[in-house]
């Protein structure tokens, strides 16, 4: 099971979390949720734009680098939406992820959701993405362990010419580091329709191929 939390909810006085949802601190309980049968919990999720997170704001960067170590002591992999709700968000954002929340986990796979993104694929998406793909062109250290899913990416409408792109930062990441994934629950025939919509980029077979085989480090046995 993943730890599913929203960090820097307390943060927020008088803003009420939708009926059902449970917003807890993420520093407090990480230290006290270890991976065990009794807890059953095996990795941390966040999610930054629902919990208000920006990353431009020093004290939630301290934070969050908190949150990162806490997790990488624990051994719980990371999955993390880091697109904010700055309307300037892009390059900057991914440059202080990649400077200051990751060295803080080096040790557990990071999975950056929708490729930076929230879905889609715009212009700030590339520019965060991109800054991750120049990290991993240049060998650095700090993102040996980051992946990307794919969650959203694909959308009706889409230019040619916006598919190469994408397809390049794809090439320049490596197949191997991209997650085929679905936001929400689906039927078989949504899954089927997803994936149909993915194999409109123009990749080659192997690397369609490769992709649809690739599982996220923290399933494997």
């Amino acid at each position: 099971m993943i730890l599913g939390m929203v960090a820097l909810a307390d943060e927020l006085p008088g803003w009420q979390p939708e009926p059902g949802r449970r917003f807890i601190d993420v520093t407090s309980a990480l230290e006290g949720a270890a991976p065990s049968p009794t807890t059953g919990f095996t990795g941390l999720k966040l999610h930054f734009t629902s919990s208000f997170v920006d990353l431009r704001n020093p004290e939630h960067v301290a934070r969050l680098r908190q949150v990162f170590r806490v997790a990488n002591t624990r051994r719980f992999p990371i999955v993390v939406h880091m697109r904010t709700l700055d309307n300037d968000y892009g390059r900057r954002d991914a440059e202080i992820f990649l400077q200051e929340l990751l060295p803080q986990a080096p040790d557990v796979p990071v999975q950056i959701a929708h490729v930076a993104g929230w879905g889609g694929y715009g212009a700030e998406t590339d520019r965060a993405l991109g800054v991750f793909a120049d990290a991993i062109t240049a060998g650095d250290r700090r993102v040996a362990n980051v992946y990307f899913d794919l969650t959203a990416v694909a959308q009706p409408g889409q230019s040619d010419s916006l598919k190469q792109v994408i397809v390049r930062r794809f090439r320049q990441i490596g197949v191997q580091r991209l997650l085929f994934g679905l936001d929400l629950a689906e039927s078989a025939v949504q899954v089927r329709d997803r994936w149909s919509a993915f194999t409109q980029f123009p990749l080659t077979a192997a690397e369609l191929r490769a992709i649809a085989t690739n599982v996220a480090p923290y399933f494997r046995r």
